[in-house]
């Protein structure tokens, strides 16, 4: 056996372990960015539902209910969101922002009794509108 020989194998070798390796891992990022964004687009559904339900219920039932949040938070952390196009993270941006703000709200009407008149009407509407631009646009991303 010659040194060449040798030589050519070892270096197949490490090759063909670095492109698998590297083939392993976008397959997982991209399973994982998939996960993410499937979980955010589920979510933004169930907001939907809900701001829908609180805008249909708004002068017939007092309902107070916080929306989600958890997979928004989830996919901002891991970074999951920097390939999406700026618009749709501009919106999810304001959004969430709302959303922030509709249940800290939330907690405050829970605890003691104050009227619903400041913004609520309107802050659920314009969580709705972009709710449903997020419907519409996401899911062409995953």
């Amino acid at each position: 056996m010659d040194l060449f020989s040798v030589f050519t194998t070892v270096l197949a070798t490490v090759l063909g372990s670095v492109a698998i390796a590297l083939v392993n891992d976008y397959i997982r990022t991209r399973r994982r960015r998939r996960n993410f964004l499937s979980a955010l687009y589920t979510e933004i559904m169930s907001n939907s539902v809900l701001a829908k339900r609180l805008m249909a219920g708004w002068e017939t039932v007092f309902e107070i209910l916080p929306f989600h949040a958890g997979a928004y938070t989830n996919a901002m952390a891991s970074g999951m969101l920097t390939g999406l196009p700026s618009s749709i993270v501009d919106n999810l941006e304001e959004v969430y922002e709302l959303i922030s703000m509709h249940n800290r709200q939330t907690l405050v009407l829970q605890s003691e009794f104050i009227p619903r008149d400041r913004g609520y009407k309107e802050r659920i509407t314009s969580i709705s509108q972009k709710l449903d631009f997020l419907k519409e646009n996401l899911l062409g991303t995953f």
